[in-house]
């Protein structure tokens, strides 16, 4: 071989191991976070029946398809509660929280899915938000996902006072009263 034929080999050699090491490194060194990164979130305490507020920080660094899904579990033991995650979707890097954030639109679920926040029996829970790049880099590597945990929140049962009670009780007496009345009154 001629020193021009060697020298074309190396060149051609060192070619595909820097396409080799970019691949790699596309597939294996790349996060999700190249695209879309959660910081916190944060649920607030609640009562039974409501829709806990929450505070979400996260970055959109550009824009791609994601597919996300929340899953919903008891705290400490883990237990699954359920889980919603709708078809994937084109987020934008302009795109913004609404002010008022709450864990129902956080999840996302239609109202007659069983993963919404009034659903929520009594008890200490925890979410793990789930992000997943769809086909990142034109589908050349691997879909990206990455996962956040949630702060644990009560969802507490409402303290309903004796004053309360006793305002409720008078309330239905009154009705009882005038429906009395009324058929004492039918009556003659």
């Amino acid at each position: 071989m001629t020193d021009r034929a060697l020298l074309f080999y190396s060149r051609l050699q060192f070619l595909a191991l820097v396409t080799i090491l970019t691949v790699a490194g596309l597939v294996y060194g790349v996060t999700v976070n190249f695209w879309i990164s959660i910081h916190d979130v944060s649920i607030a305490d609640a009562t039974v029946g409501s829709d806990p507020e929450m505070g979400v920080q996260r970055t959109i660094r550009l824009d791609h398809m994601n597919k996300y899904s929340v899953t919903v579990r008891l705290f400490p033991s883990d237990e699954f509660v359920c889980s919603y995650s709708p078809p994937p979707f084109p987020y934008s890097k302009t795109a913004t929280l609404p002010k008022n954030l709450t864990l129902n639109w956080w999840i996302g679920a239609p109202e007659d899915n069983e993963c919404r926040a009034e659903n929520l029996p009594a008890g200490t829970y925890i979410t793990n938000t789930c992000h997943t790049v769809i086909e990142p880099f034109g589908g050349w590597v691997p879909d990206k996902t990455g996962c956040h945990l949630s702060n644990p929140f009560e969802m507490k049962t409402p303290d309903i006072g004796q004053d309360y009670l006793l305002q409720e009780q008078r309330a239905l007496e009154r009705q009882i009263e005038a429906i009395s009345r009324e058929l004492e009154g039918s009556k003659k």
